[in-house]
């Protein structure tokens, strides 16, 4: 399956990226994606060595070269577990979308059974991550999405401003999208290889702060020769911890939530034409 992968991605762009570390994980198991070394998320380093005491889970650490942990502990810890730990380096002015997408690109090329991202903070737990993965296993889903839904009985801890601009940036997504969606945002989003992922991941995306919608907007439409994925293949699952920290957000910064906008935009654009030329 990883050779056919490997084939269906195409040759990572030559100086794009550097990929070290050749061991790969064992058959079935989980690869997940972090961006290390954007969006002033400081890389929870122990969220990594949870995540790397699991047997069946891959890390991919993606980051530019100078960023301090790329450099330091994450290279380090590359090369000391290259069974379970891949290190993958992007140029100094690579977008976090474009960080994640190639990181999603060398997971798939892994013979992964799940793929994913989740964020470098570790905002949701190891203990969800795991959780998540189990149930699109048991469900047979092709996408799982953490969904941040503040009910009681959980431990959500999102500011107010943050949860209501955040439902107003999800109604609009929904409505580009066609199809109703509680939390794009959420960066625990986990996917099964298929054709339909792959043409996802092919081209690199037109934005950079909702790149999340982009990736499901490109599932949901599919390509020439290659069929969607269908809204009941996509499940959120409503998570019971997430700890939000205080970095950039593309919702409560100003001039992120522009950034925000104009990527809507982009992506209602690029939907419309694609969905045009099939």
């Amino acid at each position: 399956m990883g050779s056919a992968w490997a084939e269906r991605l195409g040759r990572l762009p030559a100086g794009a990226i550097r990929v070290t570390a050749d061991g790969g994980p064992e058959a079935g198991a989980t690869c997940l994606v972090l961006a290390v070394g954007f969006e002033d998320q400081t890389p929870d380093q122990a969220g990594v060595t949870d995540l790397l005491a699991r047997p069946d889970v891959h890390v991919v650490l993606v980051g530019p070269p100078a960023e301090p942990s790329i450099a330091g502990w994450a290279g380090a810890l590359a090369q000391r577990r290259p069974e379970a730990c891949t290190l993958v380096t992007v140029a100094a002015e690579t977008s976090k979308a474009e960080a994640v997408r190639q990181g999603l690109r060398a997971a798939v090329a892994r013979d992964a059974q799940i793929v994913g991202y989740v964020s470098a903070d570790f905002s949701s737990p190891v203990s969800e991550i795991v959780r998540l993965r189990d149930i699109m296993r048991s469900r047979g889903a092709a996408v799982v999405m953490g969904a941040r839904v503040a009910m009681l009985g959980v431990d959500i801890r999102r500011s107010a401003v943050r949860h209501y601009l955040g439902r107003c940036f999800a109604m609009v997504a929904s409505s580009i999208l066609q199809t109703a969606i509680y939390d794009t945002q959420c960066e625990l989003k986990l996917f099964r290889p298929s054709p339909a992922l792959g043409a996802a991941l092919a081209t690199p995306f037109s934005s950079t702060v909702a790149f999340d919608v982009e990736l499901l907007g490109r599932l949901l439409v599919g390509g020439p020769g290659i069929p969607p994925l269908g809204a009941g293949e996509i499940i959120e699952v409503p998570l019971r911890t997430w700890h939000g920290h205080q970095h950039a957000n593309p919702v409560t910064d100003p001039a992120r939530a522009f950034l925000a906008v104009r990527d809507l935009r982009r992506i209602a654009a690029d939907l419309m034409a694609r969905r045009k030329s099939l």
